[in-house]
C-alpha cells in the first residue's frame, strides 16, 4: 500500500494504476482502503506544502510529503482532496462505484 501512495504522490499515473489494480485484485484490499491511502497522502502533501516546519507528522513522513508536494500545486491538491471526499460520499449513496471512480481519478493525475 505504501508504494501505491508513493506512486500517486510522485505523479506516476502508469505505476499508480498498475499498483492499484494489483492491490485490489490480488491483495484483497478494499477500494475504501485504497481511498484512505490516497487521501492520507494528499493530506500530508497539503500540510507539507502549507507548513515550513513539521506540524506533528513523523519526521520521515513529513520529509517524503515535502518532497512529493513539489509534484502538485496547492490548488491541485485541494481539488484532489475535494474529489476524494465527494467520491467517498457518492459511493456510499450508490451514485458511483468506488473502484471505478478511484480508477478514473488515478488516470487523471
Amino acid at each position: 500500500p505504501f508504494s501505491l501512495g508513493d506512486a500517486f504522490a510522485g505523479r506516476d499515473r502508469r505505476k499508480t494504476w498498475i499498483l492499484f489494480s494489483h492491490a485490489l485484485d490480488s491483495e484483497d484490499l478494499k477500494p475504501e482502503a485504497v481511498h484512505g491511502i490516497l487521501f492520507s497522502q494528499i493530506k500530508h502533501m497539503l500540510l507539507a506544502k502549507r507548513e515550513n516546519k513539521n506540524p506533528g507528522l513523523h519526521p520521515f513522513a513529513f520529509q517524503k510529503a515535502k518532497q512529493f508536494s513539489k509534484n502538485y500545486s496547492e490548488e491541485e491538491l485541494e481539488k484532489l482532496s475535494s474529489s476524494l471526499v465527494a467520491l467517498y460520499h457518492d459511493s456510499r449513496r450508490g451514485i458511483c462505484d468506488m473502484r471505478i471512480a478511484l480508477e478514473q481519478l488515478i488516470l487523471k493525475i
